[in-house]
């Protein structure tokens, strides 16, 4: 039979432990990491910066880089949107009384189209293509999508989609409507216009850089490729600009308020 150990002797045994304890945390090196306990925060659901924001039937919706949607009332105040699926969104826009997001991943394939009414809960609709989807843009009339594969796809209700030709299978990044015209950039300098968006014309952008992003900011197209800025008034004729000549927030935030107002569109 094992004798117990006195009292006297466990409390010696415990301070011991408890003094090796501090002496091997105060030996640490003086740029070693610590870890500390996570604790929770109420921070806002974008955990990244705004890609994208529009605005519709008083409420804004915002695309992080991460691939999230949130939406907000006021816009200071933001919840995370309920989604029917979990999957990267790339893109997204507001018009004909709903918003639309459309996105897809590259790992598993497929696209993804998303519609909402109050940019809270989304319903997921069928995709005539499998390509992911980079970009989305309503023009007055109907939502145009882009994206992989020269996808190009249209919607009058954001809900039927068809596809259109593009005469292309190159990935197209970004789409914009502006002045009766709708433009697309993608891979190689690519870029597409069109006026009825069934007829699609290459245009000279005068490089070959990815074009990943458009924009139509009061009365001219501009696209970013790289560090490379262009220009054009009909989306047919570009140049390199200055960049300084392009505001910082073109490319970040779209605001689909209203038709008669300048949209900034990935």
């Amino acid at each position: 039979m094992k004798t117990p150990l006195p009292a006297f002797v466990l409390a010696a045994v415990s301070l011991l432990v408890v003094t090796l304890a501090a002496q091997g945390q105060n030996s640490l090196p003086a740029d070693a990491v610590r870890v500390a306990t996570p604790v929770t925060t109420h921070a806002l659901p974008i955990s990244s910066a705004p890609k994208a924001q529009v605005f519709g039937n008083g409420r804004w919706v915002a695309l992080g880089a991460d691939g999230r949607l949130s939406c907000s009332t006021d816009g200071i105040k933001w919840n995370a949107a309920c989604l029917p699926a979990e999957s990267f969104l790339r893109g997204v826009a507001f018009g004909n009384g709903q918003f639309v997001a459309v996105g897809g991943s590259y790992s598993w394939g497929g696209s993804v189209i998303l519609t909402s009414v109050n940019g809270r809960s989304w319903s997921l609709h069928t995709c005539p293509s499998r390509q992911v989807l980079h970009g989305v843009t309503y023009s007055g009339d109907e939502f145009i999508a882009v994206g992989a594969g020269g996808t190009i796809l249209t919607a009058k209700s954001g809900q039927r989609w068809r596809k259109q030709a593009s005469g292309t299978d190159a990935t197209l990044a970004a789409v914009v409507h502006g002045n009766g015209t709708c433009v697309v950039g993608g891979d190689d300098g690519l870029i597409l216009s069109s006026r009825d968006t069934l007829r699609w014309t290459r245009q000279t952008s005068g490089t070959s850089r990815y074009v990943g992003r458009i924009a139509f900011d009061h009365e001219r197209f501009v696209a970013r490729a790289g560090n490379l800025h262009l220009e054009s008034s009909d989306g047919s004729h570009w140049q390199a600009i200055d960049g300084d000549t392009v505001p910082s927030s073109a490319f970040l935030v779209q605001t689909n308020v209203t038709v008669s107002k300048p949209r900034l569109i990935e």
